[in-house]
This record gives structure tokens, sequence and C-alpha cells, in this order.
């Protein structure tokens, strides 16, 4: 598995990188990962543009791309458990919403 940190410009995230070539990189389930000065550590959370989208896989050109390298193995741990708490909370919103509860909550994974 090839997880990586990527930093963008305005936001660094860490992805699995299910391809690449000499000018893109295909990420999935990209999450955006921000410092946590409260109890130290970091924070990972799905980027907006995730969000906004629905997507779980994006194609990034390369010549945009700020830094790409590979993940620690404690951060690439904390990614991979972080992404399976995430899709557990997705197939229960959309579990309550199938059953008519409006009611959504989804919080940043916290990782210190």
């Amino acid at each position: 598995m090839d997880i990586r940190v990527i930093h963008l410009g305005g936001e660094v995230i860490i992805a699995r990188v299910v391809n690449e070539t000499d000018d893109m990189v295909t990420v999935e389930k990209p999450l955006t990962v921000y410092p946590n000065p409260q109890q130290g550590g970091l924070i990972f959370a799905p980027p907006l543009w995730v969000m906004m989208t629905g997507e779980i896989k994006f194609d990034l050109r390369k010549s945009t791309l700020i830094l790409l390298t590979s993940a620690s193995s404690s951060i690439e741990g904390d990614y991979l458990s972080s992404t399976s708490e995430i899709a557990a909370n997705m197939r229960n919103a959309k579990e309550a919403a199938a059953g008519g509860n409006t009611e959504r909550k989804q919080s940043p994974i916290i990782i210190t």
C-alpha cells in the first residue's frame, strides 16, 4: 500500500496513491492533516472538496504539487485506522438517512 503525504499549497493531505505517471498521481481517500494544538498530535478530516463532490478518487497534476513524499509508518497506521473509521461513519449516516433519520454527525479524527 502506497500512502503519501501531499502538500497542495493551501493544505496538506495524506492519501493512498493508486496510480502514478510522470505527470499525474491518482489518489484515493484523501484526508486533510491539521495540527492539534490543544492535545498535540494531528487531526485528520476529509477535505472540503471531497465532502462537496462525494468522490473518493482524484487525479492530481504533479506540476501543481509542492511536495509528494512517503508517510512515516506511524502516520500511515493512523491514516489507515482513520479511513476505516470515516467509512464506518459514512455507512452509518447512509443507513440513518435511508431510515428517515435526518440527524447526521461526523467529527474529525484526532491523532495524538
